[in-house]
């Protein structure tokens, strides 16, 4: 920017109008666009009463960006998403579906990373503006924020500008706080972002950011009402897995006909039946004490048979499971009623 001319129209602005000083620097020699630059950061980015000749610059600051950027994101998500469906479709009926997850994950963020910079550098080319930047007015300009950028510098910009503003996105932040509203990658590349049509006043902008934030505020509501559920959901689960061992199994059949046990005709080994159904539950005991792998088993009776009238009869055991490298002490109560059955509970 022309220090010079600025300075001119600061010491003079308050003595003559806006278009006698402009006209003076015309008829001084100055370059047009050093005089629009230098209106542009006299007069606060407008004219009040656009000059004839002369091209008023408003810059595009950071947030107006940002909602653009949003904007394509979503685009590029889409796209990406029907193309990397498409080309995975493809890649599975070729190489099968056992083929290697990591050669996919990094193939899918090449095509996305390809899908991206295709999308902006050939909408910045041919448009001057992504779609994001056109629906709220803005294009990307040279330098001199008159002249249209070139085909080289857009892909300076658009590659290795971004990934660098994209440490910490530093580089993104000082959109907001430069002269021409540069982000890193613009001075890179040596570009600006600008309106189209400075005097114009659109709501587009606000309208999008409204719309904008009703979606995510919609996505974070949904997200946590489903995050609430799923713990519900899950906490539901475990405790429907735990009365498969902790509520009450019935056994069809008599245990007192089984005596085999070298015990006595008290405990499951008494009865091929009941060992089996408690087993069940012992299996699904060990897999919540984190072991899946069941090996073997050793029954203990802990208590004396205690007597309930001449039908009813209940005891304790301490089954020391084996598995994962491990020893795991299982208690069971077992209360058994002649002519009906026995039922189990693990504590």
């Amino acid at each position: 920017m022309n220090q010079q001319i600025v300075a001119y129209l600061q010491t003079n602005k308050g003595q003559y109008t806006q278009e006698s000083l402009v006209a003076q620097l015309r008829g001084a020699g100055h370059n047009e666009n050093d005089i629009a630059d230098a209106v542009n950061a006299v007069y606060g980015g407008v004219s009040a009463s656009p000059v004839p000749g002369v091209q008023t610059v408003k810059y595009a600051g950071f947030w107006i960006r940002f909602v653009a950027v949003i904007v394509d994101s979503i685009i590029v998500s889409i796209a990406g998403g029907i193309i990397g469906f498409i080309l995975g479709f493809i890649l599975a009926a070729v190489a099968g579906t056992g083929s290697d997850s990591l050669f996919g994950g990094m193939l899918s963020s090449l095509i996305g990373l390809l899908i991206t910079w295709t999308y902006f550098i050939f909408m910045t080319h041919n448009f001057q503006a992504t779609l994001g930047k056109k629906l709220l007015g803005l294009e990307v300009r040279a330098s001199d924020a008159s002249s249209k950028a070139t085909l080289g510098s857009i892909i300076l910009r658009e590659t290795i500008g971004k990934l660098l503003s994209m440490i910490f996105y530093i580089g993104y932040i000082m959109a907001g706080f430069t002269a021409k509203k540069q982000g890193l990658h613009d001075m890179i590349a040596k570009t600006v972002v600008v309106y189209k049509d400075p005097q114009k006043k659109s709501s587009t902008a606000i309208i999008v950011t409204i719309i904008l934030l009703v979606v995510f505020m919609t996505i974070a509501i949904v997200g946590i009402i489903a995050s609430v559920m799923f713990v519900s959901l899950n906490s539901a689960r475990d405790k429907a897995s735990g009365s498969n061992y902790e509520s009450i199994n019935e056994m069809p059949g008599n245990g007192y006909e089984s005596t085999t046990d070298p015990v006595g005709d008290v405990g499951t080994y008494a009865d091929a039946i009941l060992t089996q159904d408690t087993m069940q539950g012992v299996v699904a005991k060990l897999s919540i004490l984190g072991c899946d792998q069941y090996e073997s088993y050793e029954p203990h009776i802990l208590t004396d048979v205690a007597y309930t009238g001449n039908d009813v009869r209940s005891w304790e055991e301490r089954w020391v499971v084996s598995g994962c490298g491990s020893e795991y002490p299982i208690d069971i109560t077992f209360t058994e009623t002649r002519g009906e059955g026995t039922v189990w509970t693990i504590k």
